[in-house]
């Protein structure tokens, strides 16, 4: 019995070590389908780092001209003003 189960998986594992057939049409889409792939991937990541780039460019911008605004507006007025408004004991003459 235990010699018919060994011809048994032994024809099993001859089954599957067949070599897979692939037709010349099947490949040569296969193969484009790649290289479309690969390519349009590729588009999609420099896309991106453009745009991450140019993103980060904007929002530095946009940070500088804010504080610089609000230097400005600011410029000068620190606590004294504000006390000096509400009647509060300055250390300087007002």
């Amino acid at each position: 019995m235990a010699i018919d189960r060994r011809v048994w998986m032994n024809d099993i594992k001859s089954a599957s070590r067949r070599p897979i057939h692939i037709g010349f049409r099947t490949s040569i889409i296969t193969v484009f389908v790649a290289a479309v792939l690969f390519v349009g991937l590729t588009l999609v990541y420099l896309s991106f780092e453009r745009v991450s780039s140019i993103t980060q460019t904007a929002a530095s911008t946009f940070f500088d001209k804010v504080a610089q605004h609000h230097q400005e507006r600011h410029a000068g007025c620190g606590k004294e003003p504000r006390r000096r408004q509400l009647g509060w004991k300055t250390s300087e003459p007002a």
